[in-house]
């Protein structure tokens, strides 16, 4: 059929004394209307989302004036294929990455990458900058008298003229930690020690790490079948920066 699609791989495995060429045909046909052809060349960057978008490609005569259709996150993947043009990155297909975090819920130590700045100075937690896409290990935070927040774990770095007893520590020695029941007074500083962030800015977890992700290496492809998966559970992430690749796919418009 003229919708139809061939791919064909060769391999040629184990070491040169003993190696065996593998050759395989894999041809796809749309199974009716609803069968809808994917294509585009996609820019993937570091933080993890969704590696289709867009629309379906019109492979049918339509009129002039007739928008094409849009894929949607629950249109169901039936064939997969990634093409990594980039000569030095990979690609990481991994799971949708967790929902976005509210700055003042950064677990410190945990990696992140932003997703909105809001009014929040990632900068003074562990980020580079405040861009998004940046990815950053949050880092707890030092700040005056005047501004803890009231709930947060502390670490007193200097007593200063903050009397700490009166919000919520045992002392107002270096090192005693407590956690805040007041804003404090004073020129007193303490580090945060479980959560950072304050502002409005937003970051998530990204999916990014081999052990998760099924990798696409510089110049390599990925073919595979997904049929119990959805477009909206095939997201994508670079290792560094932005790699561009080719991405087809058979997808049921459901």
């Amino acid at each position: 059929m003229a919708n139809d699609a061939s791919v064909t791989v060769t391999a040629t495995l184990l070491p040169d004394e003993i190696s065996k060429t593998f050759t395989g045909t894999l041809t796809l046909t749309p199974a009716d209307a609803n069968d809808k052809w994917y294509y585009k060349k996609t820019n993937v960057a570091g933080n993890s989302g969704a590696l289709m978008s867009g629309y379906f490609t019109d492979y049918t005569a339509v009129d002039g004036d007739t928008s094409p259709t849009a894929v949607a996150t629950g249109d169901k993947v039936k064939f997969l294929f990634v093409k990594n043009i980039d000569a030095a990155e990979s690609v990481y297909i991994v799971p949708p990455s967790t929902s976005s975090i509210n700055a003042g819920s950064f677990t410190i130590g945990t990696t992140y990458v932003i997703t909105a700045a809001g009014t929040t100075d990632f900068t003074t937690i562990g980020a580079a900058d405040s861009n998004v896409g940046t990815s950053f290990v949050a880092a707890g935070a030092t700040v005056t008298a005047g501004a803890f927040i009231v709930g947060r774990s502390y670490e007193i770095v200097t007593a200063g003229t903050t009397d700490y007893t009166l919000i919520g520590a045992a002392d107002s020695n270096v090192g005693t930690t407590f956690t805040a029941t007041g804003v404090g007074a004073g020129d007193g500083t303490a580090d945060e020690t479980s959560t950072a962030g304050s502002g409005t800015g937003t970051a998530q977890v990204p999916s990014t790490t081999e052990s998760t992700a099924i990798v696409v290496g510089p110049s390599e492809a990925l073919t595979i079948r997904l049929p119990n998966r959805t477009v909206g559970d095939i997201h994508a992430a670079s290792s560094t920066g932005t790699v561009e690749c080719i991405v087809a796919a058979l997808l049921d418009d459901v």
